[in-house]
């Protein structure tokens, strides 16, 4: 059972607001658990009824009903049987939860017949979890501790006190230069009107202006009638009271601001804003706001009225809008110089209308100042003006421009708004027609008002064929020598302004039905040649224009002469013309009138076909014309290519070439398109043999369509430039389209694919002609997008994030391709239990996919030997992925479980990190939801670890780390965040072991290491540290607080008994705490409970505890129960002593025990020779030492023995001696200063001591006799390495009648009947190093002989006399005499020679191999 994820145990208080969870174990007994007796056990169709809580009732996310159910494994495969169903109703009367079982599952549950592959079902386990919340009615919702049941066990919930709600509302209304506020505070506790006494009122008047003293008042009606004046405080703004201990439920607060005169002066429409607040214990409770609009506007002018026919205009002022009381009051308003004043009349409002002012004006005041005597309310003054100059009031507009001020006593004045009014009318208007892009032509209508001004009025218009004119005398106008109005002179053309870059279209003169307008055209030539058009219109009979009955239209085209403009190559606007109008009364200026017309065009439009309609057949007209699309979609990714599409004259002009300029006569002449790649592009065939294709096409919507594949002659083509291709046209009378393929090159197309990035690119092209002065240009723009690298994430169920990330070179090789993917903390990978990954196809996965020519990507292949490519770094939290082959995509799939707290963040970082020249990287975030904690709990181990500190105040910073039981593995690490609780979720099922590797700062590391067990019992997965519930408090000390205390036991002696358990007691000070103790030597962990400062424990031989953490100065005493009777001595180190901060001290406890055994003796059998003979006695000198190199013995050579006095031993154990020459210096004898070592091993067997090894070890290295032999040579003979050992059996070979002497034998260990003499004299004992003898075998002297036989070999001049078997058989019998060999009768007496002094000459001369020897010599 659990509650906020924690586990409840009994008589704990719950929370009445947190759900608790519960889960059901049970087990039914059915008929294959060998029960006979019809009451003992399930029947399919029988109920059951469990109660689960009272006072309880079921959540409401809970399911309330769902199938009991038992996967079997069967076949390879598993099943679900089901065993019964089970429904969980709340009974409201009772107030109780229960659990409705029915037993209706499968009938193999319930019948007893075996199943297919085993016996009948037994051992039937049922389990089911619930969420439930506390159903508090009736008395149980109230404030206080109620006892409640949950599954038999007793608890109680905790009702706390309901809290008391604040609310206000806050408003307020303006009186005059004052604000009333009033503030509704209602304080209610469960639906009852509440006491909040001691809460405090805030208002902070800063924006609003100052408090009115004694204005702040307090009552219960609403209305303010019972309200009552109360203390306040004022300071810095802020107005404050405290509520009296008898404020309880509703009160009214009432005060007063005054508005400051910035504001309230200002002439606007305004808004004051203010915030009033509740606080408790100094916590804001409740808060309100108000907002207080009102129009604050002093004066405001007004246009009343204009009459364009006799000039007349009127205004409007209204003044003191807020109804103040103004002393002297006097508004001002000075007319425009344009004007005179007829009348002007005040009027004041009464609340309801307007009624007449006392003040009255008959002439215009004085600098336009109107007193109006002192006002209490709002006034409004009416001014009437009319136009001084009223004689072009039909031709021409009047502006005029007026201004009011308000002043009174006291105040130099509040000005209103200005107002610009207008007079009069135009009479002549001009607005554009249509443009023809084709013939680049506008259409201009021109419209004359019906007036009474009729005298002989004429409309004249200038186009200029440049983009400039300047009148010059020496100009011509043509068709000009009469004097009607038809005719114009040189002044009146001077003072027109131009409409350039046109001229007049001849025929395309045009009136309306009831106009009688007529044209007439002269030109202006300079030099014979035209530059200009003057256009008259006049009436018929060369009479005016009559505009006395109706209105004179009528309309014209202008051809754009200038290519730059009718060639701008903008579909949308272009660029633009202007054309102007002027209407005259015979030779007088009227007005004027202009418009302006754009002139759009599209001769030259570039774009690209799509990645997918670019690799399709093109010589196919219906391919070529497919949409265009963006920019991101244009480029192949297979191939590394873009088709580009140029349409040229897509306006249709119907002669290009030949069209005209602004020079008349002048043609366009020969035009050029030219395409330009971007920098490291190159230009591809865009068929087998082409690298380009023209298609004639037809012209719509400013487009063109290509139609017909053609190869003109009169288009010519270019590609000698790099990334460049260029055509010209000798003839432009129809729309074309034009096709090119182009890419990057090797080098450009790697720096795309490097790296994630979006390259953007322009490919230009440009439109001249031989008479056009601007070149034409249009761009597409192309993107290539390069994710080398993406990544993607997706929720296949709670508590599981599964990531994507895809590997695409882009057809690109760079070798080595690594991915490195850093995950957060609060994800991991699925593992096993020893830290190796889950390598299972559903938690990691990879995929060859395909790329379509788009760059779309499409599953091609899942990828086996997974493991192969896939490694983890759990240190750094780095999975890395090979990729196979680095030319090819890949996509890793796999699964994280979520193991992060509630709301923490996490992120996926991967970068693509080798065999390219930038690391190019991704990052994906997300974050931990409620439910995913709770699914990956339930799924996987989980331990929850709180920190605390010895004053239970929680520790951030605590470093906790699972290792696998197996291989020491890092499974999982975390901090513990400020709360001190670590949660450590998605343990696989397993063994591990937990410490803590880092403390928080200034705390001493715990040493303590956790046992943990992650098992699954049927569908559940339980954790359990050291055995028991997986959550865990520990207590961190301050550093310089505490240390820490190693009590260890050890025994001596040949009698211990190290199975015995001695017994302990420490004396701590006065603690009183459970303290932490690490065991050692086969001492599990555990604690000791300390009570006045004394604990008590036991130790076996070997073993130790450290207590951990004991508070420093603390002064201790340990002592162990006496053994004596029990034949034990003790030896104390550190039984007494003070803790220290932060150091380990140990006291060491030594029981020592020895039985009495009959010691032990052993001779050493040494043998010394000279030459290979036996010296003469007393001629050299020996030393026994031990292995400390203490001189035991001194003694001489008897003969050809060393006859060392015989070794006691007394115990058993290890013991070492040494045994040395001591030399002499005399010149004539080498020496043998080898150090022979004897290791002696004795043990206790039966009661008695012997001795079960000897090992001899000559320099360090091992001697393979036990018979050790000091040779010592004479200057001019050299012996042999081998002991040459007399054999009393044979006789001497060299000489019959010489005495023999025989070395003695090996001396055997004697029994202990003969054990006599000084015993075990300066021996040294080990009680660990060991030994065992070893004897020469024939194996050992085959490789001595064979050594022998390949140096003689490598001598390389001579031909070897013996072979390898021989050899081998030789160095065996060298443990006799040269005479004993000889009658043996298999050897030659000369190659034996030979061969035993060329052995000697190896070991004296250190077997210097690379000298040439003749073995026949060195006898």
């Amino acid at each position: 059972m659990k509650q906020n994820h924690k586990d409840v145990v009994e008589n704990r208080m719950l929370t009445d607001t947190d759900p608790v969870s519960v889960s059901v174990n049970f087990k039914v007994p059915v008929l294959g658990d060998g029960l006979t007796e019809e009451d003992s056990y399930v029947r399919k169709g029988d109920t059951a009824v469990i109660e689960l809580a009272t006072k309880y009732k079921l959540a409401d996310t809970a399911s309330p009903s769902f199938a009991l159910t038992r996967k079997v494994e069967e076949n390879g495969g598993s099943r679900e049987v089901k065993i019964g169903s089970l429904r969980i109703v709340t009974d409201t009367d009772a107030n109780k939860v229960y659990a409705h079982i029915v037993f209706d599952g499968d009938d193999e549950v319930f019948d007893g017949q075996p199943i297919a592959g085993g016996g009948a079902w037994s051992n039937v386990n049922c389990k089911f979890s619930t969420t439930l919340e506390y159903n508090g009615i009736g008395d149980g919702a109230k404030p206080g501790e109620h006892a409640v049941t949950i599954l038999g066990k007793s608890f109680s919930v905790k009702v706390p006190e309901p809290p008391v709600i604040m609310t206000m509302e806050k408003s307020g209304a303006v009186e005059g230069k004052f604000v009333s506020w009033k503030v509704k505070i209602d304080a209610q506790q469960a639906g009852a009107a509440a006491d909040f006494g001691g809460y405090v009122f805030q208002d902070n008047l800063k924006s609003v202006g100052s408090y009115v003293d004694r204005s702040f008042k307090i009552g219960t009606a609403e209305d303010g009638s019972d309200a009552v004046e109360k203390e306040v405080s004022y300071e810095a703004s802020l107005l404050q009271h405290t509520f009296p201990e008898s404020a309880k439920g509703i009160c009214y607060v009432f005060f007063k601001t005054e508005i400051p005169d910035a504001i309230y002066y200002a002439n606007s429409e305004k808004t004051i804003r203010n915030i009033a607040v509740i606080l408790k214990d100094k916590e804001q409770v409740s808060t309100s706001s108000a907002s207080v609009n009102y129009d604050g506007t002093w004066i405001k002018k007004e246009l009343n009225g204009i009459n364009h026919k006799d000039g007349t205009i009127s205004w409007t002022i209204t003044a003191n809008q807020p109804a103040a009381s103004l002393a002297n009051a006097v508004i001002t308003d000075k007319l425009d110089s344009k004007l005179n004043w007829q009348s002007a009349a005040l009027e004041i409002y009464n609340g309801t209308s307007w009624d007449a002012g006392s003040a009255s004006f008959s002439n215009e005041p004085a600098d336009g100042k109107y007193e109006i005597g002192t006002i209490n309310a709002k006034v409004r003054l009416t001014i009437t003006a009319q136009l001084k100059d009223k004689s072009e009031i039909e031709h021409t507009v009047v502006s005029v421009n007026n201004k009011a001020t308000l002043s009174w006593e006291g105040n130099t004045g509040v000005g209103s708004n200005s107002v610009y009014s207008s007079i009069g009318f135009n009479p002549i208007t001009k607005t554009k027609g249509a443009y023809d892009a084709s013939a680049h032509t506008a259409t201009w209508n021109v419209n004359v008002e019906q007036s009474d001004v009729n005298d002989d009025l004429r409309v004249l218009e200038l186009l200029v064929y440049d983009a400039s004119f300047t009148w010059d005398d020496a100009y011509e106008i043509t068709d000009n020598t009469g004097t009607d109005l038809t005719t114009v002179s040189k002044e009146v053309v001077k003072s027109l302004t131009p409409s350039c870059n046109q001229r007049y279209v001849k025929d395309s003169f045009a009136t309306e039905a009831d106009s009688a307008a007529v044209p007439t055209l002269h030109h202006i030539k300079k030099n014979g040649t035209v530059i200009a058009d003057v256009l008259v219109v006049t009436g018929t009979d060369v009479n005016g224009l009559a505009v006395d009955k109706h209105n004179q239209s009528f309309s014209y085209k202008s051809q754009i002469t200038n290519p730059n403009i009718y060639l701008s190559n903008d579909n949308q606007s272009g660029n633009s013309v202007k054309n102007t109008a002027f209407l005259y009364s015979g030779n007088k200026l009227v007005n004027q009138a202009n418009a302006t017309v754009s002139c759009p065009n599209t001769i030259l439009l570039k774009d690209a076909l799509t990645a997918v309609d670019g690799a399709k057949d093109l010589t196919n007209a219906d391919n070529v014309n497919k949409q265009a699309s963006a920019a991101d979609k244009l480029y192949n990714y297979k191939d590394g290519s873009a088709v580009f599409r140029l349409q040229v004259n897509a306006s249709d002009l119907k002669d290009m070439t030949n069209d005209v300029t602004t020079v008349d006569g002048e043609q366009l002449g020969d035009v050029t398109v030219k395409d330009i790649l971007p920098k490291g592009w190159e230009f591809q065939n865009i068929t087998a043999d082409k690298k380009f294709l023209i298609y004639e096409g037809v012209s719509a919507n400013g487009k063109a369509t290509a139609k017909t594949l053609v190869e003109p002659d009169y288009i010519t083509s270019d590609f000698t430039k790099a990334g460049e291709a260029a055509f010209t046209f000798s003839s432009l009378q129809k729309p074309y389209v034009i096709l090119l393929k182009a890419g990057p090159n090797e080098q450009t197309a790697k720096g795309y694919f490097d790296k994630n990035q979006k390259i953007s690119l322009e490919n230009a092209a440009s439109l001249t002609a031989e008479h056009m002065s601007a070149e034409k240009h249009v761009k597409q723009s192309i993107q290539i997008k390069s994710t080398t690298i993406s990544k993607t994430k997706q929720r296949p169920d709670n508590g599981i994030l599964q990531w994507k990330i895809t590997y695409n070179p882009y057809m690109q090789k760079y070798g080595n391709a690594l991915i490195q993917d850093t995950l957060s903390e609060g994800i991991e990978l699925r593992m096993k239990s020893d830290g190796a990954l889950d390598m299972d196809e559903q938690n990691i996965a990879i995929q060859e996919l395909d790329m379509e020519a788009d760059g779309t990507l499409k599953a091609a292949k899942p990828l086996k030997d997974t493991a192969k490519y896939i490694r983890y770094n759990p240190v750094n939290r780095t999975l890395y992925f090979t990729i196979p082959d680095e030319q090819k995509v890949y996509q890793l799939i796999y699964l994280t479980d979520i193991t992060g707290d509630y709301q923490s963040t996490l992120s996926n970082h991967a970068i693509l990190a080798s065999g390219h020249t930038e690391e190019s990287g991704v990052t994906v975030n997300d974050q931990v939801y409620r439910s995913d904690a709770q699914s990956t709990m339930q799924r996987s181990g989980w331990l929850e670890i709180t920190k605390v500190n010895e004053k239970n105040i929680p520790l951030e910073g605590a470093e906790f780390t699972v290792f696998s039981k197996e291989n020491d593995a890092v499974i999982r690490k975390g901090v513990t965040p400020v709360s001190g609780v670590l949660t450590i979720r998605g343990l696989p099922i397993g063994s591990y072991y937990m410490k803590e590797t880092k403390a928080p700062d200034n705390y001493r590391l715990s040493p303590v290491v956790y046992q943990i067990e992650v098992i699954k019992e049927d569908v559940s997965v339980l954790t359990k540290i050291n055995g028991s519930k997986n959550t865990l408090t520990l207590v961190n000390t301050q550093e310089g607080t505490s240390g820490d205390l190693k009590i260890r036991k050890e025994l001596k002696g040949n009698d211990t008994d190290s199975d015995m358990e001695f017994k302990f007691r420490i004396q701590a000070g006065k603690l009183n705490k459970e303290v932490a103790y690490l065991g050692e030597g086969g001492k599990k962990d555990g604690t000791l409970v300390f009570t006045d400062g004394k604990a008590e424990f036991t130790l076996c031989g070997g073993q130790s505890i450290q207590l951990v953490n004991l508070p420093k100065d603390t002064d201790y005493t340990i002592e162990e129960q006496e053994y004596q009777e029990l034949g034990y001595q003790i030896e104390k180190q550190n039984d007494k002593g003070t803790i220290k901060a932060d150091v380990l001290q140990e006291a060491v406890f030594t029981n020592i025990r020895n039985k009495v055994l009959s010691p032990v003796y052993y001779q050493m059998n040494v043998h010394i020779s000279l030459d290979g003979q036996k010296p003469q006695n007393g001629q050299f000198q020996f030393q026994l030492k031990d292995e400390m190199g203490v001189v035991l013995q001194t003694v001489k050579n008897d003969g050809g023995v060393i006859k060392l006095k015989e070794l006691k031993f007394s115990s058993p154990g290890v013991y070492t001696y040494q045994i040395t020459q001591v030399t002499n210096a005399v010149d004539t004898i080498r020496y043998d200063e080898g150090l022979y070592t004897v290791i002696i091993t004795v043990i206790e067997k039966d009661g008695l001591l012997t001795v079960e090894s000897v090992v001899w070890e000559k320099d360090g290295k091992s001697y393979e006799s036990d018979t050790p032999l000091f040779s010592n040579t004479t200057s001019q003979v050299e012996t042999p390495q081998q002991p040459i050992a007399p054999d009393e059996s044979q006789e001497d070979a060299t000489s019959d009648t010489e005495e023999k002497e025989t070395l003695p034998e090996k001396e055997p260990v004697k029994t202990k009947e003969q054990q006599t003499g000084d015993k075990n004299k300066g021996a040294v004992k080990h009680e660990k190093k060991k030994a065992t003898a070893e004897t020469y075998d024939k194996h050992a002297y085959d490789i001595m002989a064979y050594d022998c036989f390949c140096i003689s070999c490598r001598a390389g001049n001579h031909q070897t006399v013996w072979d390898a078997k021989k050899n081998a058989r030789l160095y065996p019998a060298t443990t006799r005499t040269i005479t004993s060999i000889k009658k043996g009768g298999n050897y030659d007496t000369e190659s034996i020679s030979a061969v035993i002094v060329f052995r000697l000459m190896i070991s004296t001369e250190e077997r210097r191999s690379n000298s040439a020897y003749d073995c026949r010599k060195m006898r």
